[in-house]
């Protein structure tokens, strides 16, 4: 066995670190703003509800690529924190459409200011990090 490079070693934890800190903002609520905590699941239902404007169950779950029970699960905890209203089609009674409240678009708002913030960190860092290795 030959000795590991102590530099490739430092990269390696530093890049370990990375991930577990990623990973760990990745399962933490945040409040964007409306006053509740929000979950990634969450917080990206309510972005794809304010880009999509009456968007329907079945069709968040899509958008998602998740389960409709699984998107069940996340609009009724919006709905419980005031953050989302669900309605019924009048001409199809199948059909749960879905629509951002006062919090909600609050949320939304707040979401987008921070991946609005956090955008020129990852730019420079994805870029500083892969840049001197990159070739035209």
């Amino acid at each position: 066995m030959g000795r590991k490079n102590p530099i490739s070693t430092e990269i390696s934890e530093q890049f370990t670190r990375i991930v577990n800190a990623y990973k760990a903002l990745q399962e933490s609520p945040l409040d964007y703003g409306c006053g509740e905590n929000l979950y990634p699941s969450e917080i990206h239902a309510v972005e794809v509800i304010g880009k999509h404007p009456e968007v329907h169950m079945a069709e968040l779950a899509r958008i998602l690529g998740v389960t409709r029970g699984a998107i069940q699960q996340t609009v009724d905890r919006l709905v419980k924190k005031g953050v989302v209203e669900k309605f019924m089609d009048e001409s199809d009674r199948k059909k749960v459409y879905l629509e951002l409240t006062e919090k909600g678009n609050i949320a939304f708002d707040g979401h987008e200011a921070y991946h609005a913030e956090l955008s020129p960190v990852t730019s420079f860092g994805w870029t500083g990090i892969y840049h001197p290795f990159m070739t035209s």
